[in-house]
């Protein structure tokens, strides 16, 4: 098949699909395919952004390109634009319209074909549609104005006429017009053009017939009431024009702003949750619809054939739903996949006001799912960040003692050096030292892993910090950790494994920093809660490092030796976990007091 360069003019119609099919044939090669939308700046409002949406998708899924354009003229644009990229074709929809209709007003297809000059112009005949024929002016009044107009321009002219006749010898001709003229401006505030024209002609027979010599007969003697009789059918149908006019833009104003309101109040109410059920809920409630569902599409192929149809997939829907757009009353496209299916009466005048929440709805939605995105990424850069201090520590605090054990047992097995028994017990002690700090950090990292991952499943129960603490500090010298605790303290509510841990890990942490001074514990319950506290007498915390005491792996970014470590960011996790919280505090004369707050037992006094 030969290639040529191709230009398909679009208006964002069901038929635009059709004509980008046609061009695609013609164009043989999708990269000789130029698709054109024409933006208009005669203010007739335009194609749907959604239907645009969906259209330039389905081209630049064929590899074909989509532009938009700005003009005055369709024609003159579509013209323009084939001549500038080099077309040899112009593909043209040609709607379904009479002989008539195409003298008076030929179509877009016939225009670009008298701009093209030497372009072959190729016219497409479209099939006609229901809603292709010019929608019929709208009154921008109820039926019961309408009506009640109608009744005036027919009651008030007589009625008028018998008044006047009345008082026909003390009025003159000019005030009967006036009054006649007033009369129809009336009738073009209640009943609109119509009636008000109606109203006029009425009156301009009545005023010739019963008030223009010689009455009687549809006769005029004087030139000059011929003219006033014109003048007054003229203005009268001039200020039922405007009159109608001011109604109409009155309508559009009013509607203008209805619409505004509601997609203001659409976007405060999607703003603080923008979940789908949201959105489908209050379009349902705005429009007066019986059911909105929100529907996203994707191909399903049947097993053992090469068909594949669409399936839909509900995501939210409210009122009555529906699993298809076939089965709704009204349909408007969201995105290239999803559409709003909805059920009652729509309005066609709601029409662009749904269009426009579509697209709304559609970018909140894609928000809605790169924030997601977004969220997972965070969560995995966490667990990277993780694994890499986790590692670090691994390398770092993992390798002294295992290089202090590898010492102590190549100094303990060497058979060419002689060791006295002090010499032995020295090695040996360090070597229970550095298996114990091993075990520790080796603990602490574990534990660490499972607060990462939600592993920690506590179980509360009644307990007493007289049968925790002590497990806790009994690998510590008495002289070292010395308990002020009250044998009468009240049961607290906690998972005294856990809490155990907690309480080991703070003290271990105030035994490393005492820098020799006892630690003393001391519990005391107040304000339902249970305040032990771990007290020390080094050189403390300033208020920045307070602040960040409880992340994990503070010691490897600090300059000194004996940092932070892990024990407090598992502690201050653990303690999390079992309902306690813990916090740092000054100690008088100098140090640092760790307070560990848990919850009494209920029914504790």
């Amino acid at each position: 098949m030969t290639t040529a360069r191709v230009v398909v003019a679009v208006a964002g119609d069901p038929d635009s699909a059709t004509l980008v099919r046609r061009g695609a044939q013609l164009a043989g090669a999708p990269a000789e395919l130029q698709v054109v939308h024409v933006l208009t700046q005669d203010g007739r409002p335009g194609a749907a952004p959604a239907a645009l949406a969906t259209l330039r998708g389905e081209v630049e899924r064929l590899g074909a390109g989509f532009h938009t354009v700005i003009g005055d003229d369709v024609a003159t644009a579509v013209a323009d634009f084939a001549g500038a990229v080099g077309a040899e074709m112009v593909v043209v929809g040609l709607p379904a319209a009479g002989r008539l209709r195409q003298a008076l007003a030929p179509s877009t297809g016939l225009a670009v074909a008298r701009r093209a000059g030497a372009i072959d112009v190729q016219l497409v005949p479209l099939p006609r549609r229901p809603g292709r024929r010019r929608a019929a002016r709208e009154s921008p009044l109820s039926a019961r104005r309408v009506v009640a107009g109608w009744l005036l321009a027919v009651v008030g002219p007589a009625a008028l006429t018998v008044l006047l006749r009345l008082l026909h010898a003390a009025v003159g001709l000019p005030i009967e017009v006036l009054l006649f003229l007033a009369l129809t401006v009336a009738v073009a505030i209640v009943g609109g053009l119509a009636p008000a024209v109606g109203s006029a002609l009425l009156g301009f027979v009545l005023l010739n017939y019963f008030f223009t010599p010689p009455t009687g007969q549809l006769l005029i003697a004087d030139s000059e009431n011929v003219l006033a009789l014109v003048v007054f059918l003229a203005v009268a149908v001039a200020v039922a024009s405007v009159v109608d006019l001011a109604g109409r833009r009155t309508l559009q104003a009013f509607r203008a702003r209805a619409e505004a309101s509601a997609l203001a109040e659409l976007s405060r109410s999607v703003l603080g949750d923008d979940t789908a059920a949201v959105l489908v809920a209050r379009l349902r409630e705005t429009f007066g619809l019986a059911g909105a569902a929100l529907l996203d599409a994707e191909t399903e192929v049947a097993a053992g054939t090469s068909a594949a149809g669409p399936r839909w997939r509900t995501l939210a829907t409210a009122g009555t739903g529906v699993g298809a757009p076939e089965e709704a009353d009204a349909v408007v496209r969201v995105d290239e996949r999803r559409v709003l299916a909805l059920t009652g009466r729509v309005l066609a005048r709601d029409r662009r006001v749904l269009e426009a929440f579509a697209a709304q709805a559609g970018a909140l939605l894609e928000h809605r799912r790169l924030r997601e995105q977004a969220e997972q990424a965070r969560v995995l850069e966490q667990a990277e960040a993780a694994r890499t201090a986790l590692l670090a520590a691994v390398s770092h605090d993992l390798r002294t003692p295992l290089a202090t054990i590898r010492a102590a047992l190549d100094g303990l097995l060497s058979g060419d050096v002689r060791l006295s028994a002090g010499d032995t017990d020295e090695l040996v002690a360090t070597l229970v030292a550095a298996t114990a700090r091993l075990e520790r950090l080796i603990d602490n990292l574990l534990d660490l892993s499972r607060l990462q991952t939600g592993s920690v499943r506590p179980v509360l129960r009644r307990a007493s910090l007289d049968e925790i603490v002590p497990l806790a500090t009994d690998g510590f010298d008495p002289g070292v950790v010395r308990l002020d605790m009250a044998d009468t303290l009240p049961l607290v509510c906690t998972d005294p494994g856990l809490l155990e841990r907690v309480v080991a890990n703070v003290v271990s942490n105030a035994v490393r920093h005492s820098g020799g001074a006892p630690v003393r514990l001391a519990a005391a319950a107040a304000g339902g809660r249970m305040e032990l506290r771990v007290v020390d007498h080094g050189p403390g915390l300033t208020e920045d490092r307070k602040a960040h005491m409880f992340e994990p792996f503070q010691r490897l970014g600090d300059s000194a030796p004996g940092g932070l470590g892990l024990g407090l960011a598992v502690a201050d996790g653990l303690a999390t976990a079992v309902g306690a919280s813990i916090r740092a505090e000054d100690t008088p004369g100098g140090g640092l007091t760790m307070v560990l707050s848990v919850p009494l037992a209920q029914g504790t006094p």
